[in-house]
């Protein structure tokens, strides 16, 4: 058989390994440059594309060298997440982040998943938007699928709290005076 010489191998490796830092890093710009824009800016086109390459960058390269960029990629995956991205975005995000665990260290998969559990079920945090917090369900969601059934166990036993309504009905305000509890009819609310 005709095999592949050795230099045309190491060469492709390295043009594969730049090639992901580069789309890591043109990922990351993209993502700061829209969290300081006056109107939050809109970016979608550009991270779909870029998105669509880490994808394909992260099945080319070696587990070491997806190891390489795992912190600042991880960082940027976040911050589109946080950003509270369309679907199709949205989708790309956990692909990256599920080819970026199955590929490279799962060392932060737990910390990670622990982190986008603590955002949902609170009112401070990088997920402070409801796009953002839906967008974060649903990277929890995918990586709870991917990941194995230990991650839905722990996903399972988060309680997510309701925000409390900031008005309150006129027997509430009748009733608080009083030391009964609360009896009111319903025409009184």
């Amino acid at each position: 058989g005709v095999g592949v010489p050795a230099e045309t191998a190491l060469a492709h490796a390295a043009s594969a390994m730049a090639a992901l830092k580069e789309v890591v890093s043109a990922l990351h710009t993209v993502l700061e440059a829209t969290k300081a824009a006056p109107e939050g800016g809109d970016s979608q086109a550009v991270q779909l594309e870029l998105l669509h390459d880490i994808e394909l960058q992260l099945r080319l390269c070696t587990p070491a060298d997806v190891a390489d960029v795992q912190a600042k990629l991880e960082e940027s995956l976040t911050s589109a997440v946080t950003q509270g991205p369309s679907q199709p975005t949205l989708r790309l995000v956990c692909a990256c982040f599920n080819a970026l665990f199955t590929r490279g260290s799962r060392a932060t998969l737990y910390t990670t998943v622990g982190s986008l559990i603590s955002w949902i079920g609170s009112s401070k945090g990088p997920a402070m938007t409801l796009p953002a917090k839906g967008a974060t369900m649903h990277l929890l969601g995918e990586l709870c699928a991917s990941h194995g059934p230990a991650m839905v166990r722990g996903a399972v036993s988060t309680r997510i709290t309701p925000p409390v309504p900031s008005f309150e009905p006129r027997c509430a305000r009748r009733c608080r005076s009083r030391s009964t509890p609360w009896r009111c009819s319903p025409r009184a609310r």
